[in-house]
């Protein structure tokens, strides 16, 4: 449920964008993760109309438990409490780990290994997971069902390379619409806009880099921490640190700066289809985000 509709109604833009634009949204709510508030919001409005409340069976307890946690979740998808949410998983992790070190220890075994520990004996199999669920206090599921939440909100990063592009330039587009927004209405850019129509493709490359590093790939790997076996979580590591490879390459080539949306229109259809001598795709450059007069679907086009 919370996966379903953690961006319904989305705007296109960011939160710190709406309340330096002086939305009416950051004002009802009081300019605080205001998107995802209001995400949550337009979830639990749909529930008004009886034809849609597929909830109506659950008694008074059951549904407020299940909005705390559904409306917990969607929050915990704002990048401004991430280190908040992963301080909590640390914590999460740190005492299963202990758990699992005296149920070892009573058990006259061993205790079990995460992806992190140092690798064990060939054929020795990993554990499904390091806790047992029924073992966390109710505010500690809360805490590894946002982590999930959260790891699936950035599985944009894990697409093979040609997808994730498409993401990249969105986020371009986004970035563009929201700087001239400001500038029509004569309001200064602030940097968290992340608006600036001088960025190469390199300086693109290198903000991805500096967030897969510090945010998307530490907090993939805190999950296999605590569920060692998680094959799924693997690809995503795995997809992940091949994007930034790339990344890497087109970060240490200093391409040229952004061009005019035709001209690097005509360039991303030359690299399209295009293969290396290894017989893998090159890595074509980002696209530029495209000015708002030139029409807004350019951003569904994305």
């Amino acid at each position: 449920m919370s996966a379903a509709v953690h961006d319904l109604g989305h705007p296109g833009g960011n939160s710190d964008n709406l309340v330096d634009m002086g939305d009416i949204r950051a004002l009802v709510f009081n300019a605080k993760s205001v998107l995802e508030n209001m995400h949550a919001m337009n979830a639990f409005l749909l529930f008004m109309n009886p034809t849609m409340n597929f909830l109506s069976h659950l008694g008074e307890e059951q549904f407020k438990l299940f909005r705390k946690t559904v409306v917990s979740l969607i929050l915990s998808t704002d990048m401004a409490v991430h280190a908040t949410v992963m301080g909590n998983f640390q914590v999460v992790i740190h005492k299963a780990k202990q758990a699992d070190i005296r149920r070892a220890s009573m058990e006259g075994g061993s205790a079990r290994r995460s992806t992190l520990d140092p690798p064990v004996k060939r054929g020795t199999a990993a554990p499904a997971s390091y806790v047992n669920i029924g073992e966390l206090y109710p505010e500690e599921l809360e805490v590894v069902l946002c982590i999930a939440l959260k790891c699936a909100d950035l599985g944009s990063f894990r697409l093979r390379y040609q997808n994730y592009q498409r993401w990249v330039v969105g986020l371009v587009n986004e970035c563009s619409m929201q700087g001239e927004a400001m500038l029509e209405k004569k309001l200064s850019v602030m940097p968290r806009t992340m608006y600036d129509p001088t960025a190469t493709q390199a300086d693109i490359a290198r903000g991805q880099l500096l967030f897969i590093n510090n945010c998307v790939t530490p907090m993939f790997l805190a999950w296999t921490m605590l569920f060692p076996n998680a094959k799924a979580m693997q690809l995503f590591i795995n997809g992940t640190m091949s994007n930034a490879m790339r990344l890497q390459i087109v970060v240490d080539a200093q391409l040229i700066p952004t061009q005019s949306s035709t001209k690097a229109s005509q360039s991303h259809s030359r690299h399209e289809g295009k293969r290396a001598e290894d017989g893998r795709p090159e890595t074509p450059p980002f696209q530029p985000g495209r000015r708002k007069s030139e029409g807004a679907e350019s951003s569904r086009e994305v």
